[in-house]
């Protein structure tokens, strides 16, 4: 029997839940309450994507080696992964 995948934690800082309240905000003023629910699912998933694998980054030459991006739709998650 082997043992469930490794889950790390995430740790969203000020800045990233800021810039998250403003992408949905926007997202429900421009295209409405069900769109936003829609995106937020997906931003959701794509959370929690990359706490159940953080290796699925995207190396970019514009973020130093300890960074990783992870795209969703029209935004980019950047991250970094410690502990």
């Amino acid at each position: 029997m082997s043992s469930p995948p490794e889950r790390y934690t995430l740790h969203l800082s000020r800045q990233a839940a800021r810039d998250l309240e403003g992408i949905l905000q926007y997202t429900y003023e421009t295209y409405g309450d069900g769109q936003r629910h829609i995106y937020a699912a997906a931003l959701d998933h794509a959370l929690a994507t990359i706490t159940g694998n953080p290796g699925l980054e995207h190396r970019r030459p514009d973020l130093s080696d300890r960074h990783r991006a992870f795209t969703v739709e029209q935004h980019v998650v950047v991250y970094t992964v410690s502990g």
